[in-house]
């Protein structure tokens, strides 16, 4: 690249230090992130060389920053969308990086123009849960699911955890919309919805856990880990 050509990246990179000025220190998780004035002026000027890479075309250079700012505590989830694309086009698709960017996107800006492009990559990548499946053992541990049904039952963790489980049936019923084939998700208390609710889960995969089908009488369900939790009408 000519002298020209790194003055006007870095013009650029002076310019986007302006646009990102406003950090999100929320995680969707409901933890609140801390950190210093010092470290916040740091990340945004590592989020903006990045960014400024990303524009240019460098998506090397842009992947490998975007590492750095992941590390310092990025947590804006168009960034963490361009860290994903930008790692997928030099690098290889790395899926958690698209699901963490999903879980962002949904948490701050659901009408983004990067949800319906991140959410096509996932469902290509994420299986349809089926309960027979589950049990023959088909998934392996950590398989990221698709999950649709109804919640029948949720069961209220320690409130220090800041999680739930929701008891999902999903067994299609054509008067009640889902009933059986239950699937135990964990889910931060934040996105826990109610009894009765149809939801579309995005989940990972924990393999079987016992829980108690009612009290006293201990069972072993399918067990998954929520990463999105979405609200569907009824029928």
């Amino acid at each position: 690249m000519g002298r020209r050509g790194t003055i006007g990246l870095w013009v650029a990179a002076a310019v986007a230090v302006v646009g990102t000025a406003v950090l999100y220190f929320v995680d969707p998780g409901g933890g609140e992130i801390v950190i210093s004035r010092a470290d916040a002026a740091e990340l945004e000027s590592t989020i903006a060389r990045a960014m400024t890479y990303y524009e240019f075309g460098h998506h090397n250079r842009a992947a490998e920053t975007y590492a750095l700012a992941a590390d310092r505590g990025m947590r804006e989830a168009a960034h963490w969308y361009r860290y994903a694309h930008s790692h997928d086009l030099t690098a290889g698709l790395d899926l958690d990086l698209y699901v963490r960017a999903y879980q962002l996107l949904l948490d701050q800006s659901p009408n983004h123009e990067y949800v319906q492009a991140t959410e096509e990559l996932i469902n290509e990548h994420a299986a349809e849960f089926d309960y027979a499946a589950a049990r023959e053992g088909v998934y392996a541990e950590g398989a990221l699911l698709r999950i649709q049904g109804t919640v029948s039952r949720v069961i209220w963790g320690r409130v220090a955890t800041g999680t739930d489980t929701l008891v999902v049936s999903t067994r299609e019923d054509r008067w009640i919309g889902h009933s059986g084939d239950d699937i135990m998700v964990q889910t931060t208390r934040r996105n826990r919805p109610p009894a009765g609710a149809r939801v579309e889960i995005l989940a990972r995969y924990d393999g079987l856990c016992a829980m108690e089908r009612q009290p006293g009488a201990p069972g072993d369900y399918p067990c998954a880990t929520a990463v999105t939790v979405r609200l569907q009408p009824p029928p």
